[in-house]
């Protein structure tokens, strides 16, 4: 007796459980399907939509009986415009004379054109080191040459005072060149290889060519 007892317990417990999953998949399947139906619904609406917007592209809508009306009123305006012809020129007293240029008056402006002094465009030149003396900014130049020979090719050398602030002697200055841009571009290779440069304005006295 003991032993059917048990055993209908076992299976009362067993028959709950599956009534408790059976009541759970019922409830996920309910909201499966009710998630199914709001993207049907969205879908259809989204479908509806651009059916709609394909309609109105493919048949558009005729114009109203006041635009017509508008438009043939401008095209006839236009014609009646252009079929109108050009006004005759007037005769006699009121006919347009044409009065030409003093020829003195242009010659006199050519002249002062021409007497108008031509500015003239700076030049750069590289600053490449300075020394104590005239005759120390020659010895530097001197190195110079023999260790960048091509770059200074076409360059003239000056000498010049040592315009900075607290600074005596004298700067070696080689150019000309066209603009600041070229010449510290042109630096730039002084640089790299560990001898100072910096562009300034190519001003100063003549070197001898030795």
């Amino acid at each position: 007796m003991t032993q059917l007892e048990s055993d209908t317990q076992l299976l009362t417990a067993q028959v709950r459980a599956l009534v408790t999953e059976r009541d759970r998949l019922s409830g996920r399947i309910a909201l499966l399907e009710s998630s199914i139906d709001d993207m049907s619904g969205a879908i259809k609406k989204q479908s509806a939509a651009t059916s709609a917007v394909l309609t109105a592209k493919e048949n558009p809508p005729a114009p109203s009986p006041k635009t017509q009306a508008a438009s043939a009123s401008l095209i006839a305006d236009k014609e009646a415009t252009a079929s109108i012809p050009p006004n005759p020129l007037p005769r006699g007293d009121f006919a347009p004379s044409v009065v030409p240029m003093p020829p003195a008056r242009i010659a006199n402006a050519s002249a002062v054109e021409n007497n108008q002094p031509t500015q003239k465009q700076a030049e750069f030149g590289l600053d490449l080191g300075g020394r104590a003396t005239i005759d120390g900014v020659r010895l530097r130049r001197i190195t110079v040459k023999a260790s960048f020979g091509p770059l200074l090719s076409g360059l003239r050398p000056l000498e010049t005072r040592d315009h900075r602030t607290g600074a005596n002697g004298y700067r070696l200055i080689v150019g000309p060149l066209p603009n600041s841009a070229a010449a510290t571009g042109l630096c730039a290779h002084f640089v790299a290889a560990c001898t100072p440069c910096r562009a300034v304005r190519f001003e100063g006295e003549q070197i001898a060519q030795q």
